[in-house]
């Protein structure tokens, strides 16, 4: 095989020339003379071809064209704008290739367009009484503009429409009628050349009638769930029809009804319950003159979706309680679409299913809760559901809360009676019961399910007075409050009485019937309050008893025979209570009081009591 041709070639033989020319831009013409020996300086017999090598960069060659065996050669679909460098190589029929020719470059400059469009096919039409079209074409994209007016000089243009186009049309307005009129076009392209038609004419036509009819007493009966009918009526006779849909935006059109009348009716059917439609009417005359109305609305009326049945499962436990929900409904129009479910009752619907009608929920904090469910169907129709009633207790139960507690009077004279309110909750139960510490000694001296209560103090000094409330499940919380009670100078110092809000007892008849509550104590209480205690002798003796009385009923307290005694001695008093024998029962009184005074230096001997 023969060496490599043509090292010498890219110096003498091969020599790359570049012509340039405006004709061609974006392409270059190379050309080059052909070698004639080989590289040993043999006679070249086997040339084959050539190949054009070329790029943007010098001595980087990205395109390659095998050319065949010429000698010219033009490099076409360069970028403006940009440097191109070119060199050619020759192969013979072994496909042994030469080097690189010299190089040659050359800048590609844009072409200058110094040609204007060609307009062709002007014509007129769609003429009017007042308008006309005027269309042409060009030849390469170009703007759109006409020139027009009644005398051959024109006078009045069309707005230009500067969108680049090959395919031209422009409507002529407000023109008279029957009136000849001169035009001409005119385009022009993307290198401001521009290019002018000849003069053409055009008649508008005869004017014609251009008067709508005028709508009126647009109507809707006849609705029901899915369907409803619009009438109205015209002043001359055209056609029916009417456009109906969810908005005012409409988006449906009834059938055109092309009979010319002058009372119209359309019916719409296939509609949604309950929902809420923009309408309006439209009626064109022979002579093609249109009225659309002003738009209206109707609704379609609905059955109210029911809620047949609405159960939870389970109804009571502790927290965490998971609970499921189910509802059943019916619907006699439609379907229900959304199932909203309100667990708390507070109003705020927690969660949405959809069309799904159950749910669950899990209850975390104890309480009683109401929950709902919303029921809305396709048409938008909503009820509410009853309220159910769920009961969830803490696994911890939380203590009851005294958030206050009061004496009133806080202050006064001897004897005082006082009474006590206190204001408690639970946070996950309720209060089932008030304990009363009157002095603060630490023994609870009545024990009530309500409050207030009141309480009688003798002897003057300052009290702390206690009160514990006990919750359902057993927690308690106390609160304790302070006041004062001074000497009256009317009357000793007493030490006690009790009385509760609506009734009450003295110590000795507590003491022997039970209870502070029982009637028969209700009875001298009562007596206390309207004869002793309205009057000064009556005060000493009130304050006497208290004095005496709290170690006696301590005694009878803990002795069945001394209750049972006390009992004999005082239904004698309260009979001649209970009828109006005062006297005959406040000598009994003062007997006991005697026999009381005996039993009391008894118990002291006993008992260690100090009177």
């Amino acid at each position: 095989m023969k060496k490599l041709i043509f090292a010498r070639l890219i110096w003498t033989i091969l020599l790359l020339t570049l012509f340039s020319s405006s004709l061609y831009a974006g392409t270059a013409t190379l050309s080059w003379d052909p070698p004639t020996t080989n590289i040993d300086g043999s006679l070249l017999t086997n040339l084959s071809g050539y190949k054009v090598y070329y790029g943007t960069v010098s001595g980087n060659y990205t395109q390659t064209i095998n050319v065949g065996n010429v000698t010219t050669y033009i490099a076409a679909n360069l970028t403006d704008g940009l440097t191109y460098y070119f060199a050619v190589t020759a192969y013979d029929t072994l496909s042994n290739e030469s080097a690189y020719s010299n190089e040659v470059s050359k800048f590609i400059q844009a072409e200058v367009d110094t040609t204007p469009p060609v307009i062709s096919g002007v014509y007129s039409g769609s003429i009017t009484s007042t308008g006309a079209t005027i269309s042409w074409t060009t030849n390469e994209a170009s703007t759109t503009q006409v020139e027009y007016g009644d005398t051959a000089s024109y006078g009045s243009s069309t707005t230009i429409n500067t969108s680049m186009a090959t395919s031209h049309s422009q409507t002529i307005t407000g023109l008279l009628p029957s009136t000849l009129y001169y035009y001409r076009v005119t385009s022009r392209d993307s290198a401001d050349n521009s290019a002018t038609s000849g003069g053409y004419t055009f008649t508008t036509s005869a004017p014609a009638d251009t008067t709508a009819p005028v709508i009126s007493n647009v109507q809707v009966a006849g609705i029901t769930s899915s369907s409803a009918t619009i009438t109205w009526t015209t002043n001359e006779a055209s056609t029916t029809q009417a456009d109906y849909g969810l908005t005012s935006s409409y988006g449906t059109l009834t059938t055109l009804s092309s009979t010319l009348v002058t009372t119209h009716s359309v019916s719409i059917a296939g509609l949604s319950g309950y929902t809420t439609y923009y309408f309006r009417v439209r009626s064109g005359d022979a002579s093609g003159n249109l009225t659309v109305s002003s738009g209206y609305t109707f609704t379609t009326s609905n059955m109210t979706p029911s809620i047949t049945s609405f159960s939870a499962d389970p109804t009571t436990g502790y927290s965490p309680l998971p609970v499921n929900f189910t509802a059943t409904v019916s619907d006699s129009d439609g379907y229900v679409t959304r199932y909203e479910w309100d667990f708390n009752g507070d109003g705020n619907y927690d969660s949405d299913t959809g069309s799904v009608p159950s749910t669950s929920y899990i209850y975390t904090d104890g309480g009683s809760f109401t929950p709902r469910v919303r029921v809305t169907d396709n048409g938008g129709a909503s009820v509410i559901s009853s309220g159910l009633t769920v009961s969830v207790q803490s696994s911890t139960n939380q203590p009851p809360v005294v958030s206050d507690f009061s004496a009133s009077p806080s202050s006064s004279t001897a004897p005082l009676q006082v009474t006590f309110s206190t204001t408690a909750s639970d946070p996950d139960g309720a209060i089932t019961q008030y304990e009363w510490d009157f002095d603060g000694n630490g023994t609870y001296d009545a024990v009530t399910s309500t409050n207030p209560v009141s309480y009688t103090y003798g002897p003057s000094g300052t009290y702390t007075a206690m009160v514990r409330v006990t919750d359902n499940q057993g927690a308690t919380a106390m609160a304790s409050t302070t006041f004062s009670v001074s000497d009256d100078a009317n009357t000793d110092a007493g030490i006690e009485h009790i009385t509760v809000a609506g009734g009450g007892g003295c110590f000795i008849a507590t003491a022997a019937y039970g209870s502070y509550l029982d009637p028969q104590v209700m009875v001298l209480r009562e007596f206390r309050d309207k004869y002793l205690l309205t009057n000064i002798p009556g005060k000493a003796f009130v304050a006497f008893y208290y004095r005496i009385s709290p170690p006696i009923a301590d005694f009878i307290s803990r002795h069945e025979y001394a209750r049972v005694s006390t009992r004999l001695l005082l239904t004698s008093v309260i009979y001649g209570l209970n009828y109006p024998h005062y006297v005959y029962a406040a000598l009994i009184f003062v007997m006991i009081i005697g026999i009381a005074v005996y039993l009391m230096r008894y118990i002291s001997k006993y008992n260690n009591y100090e009177i």
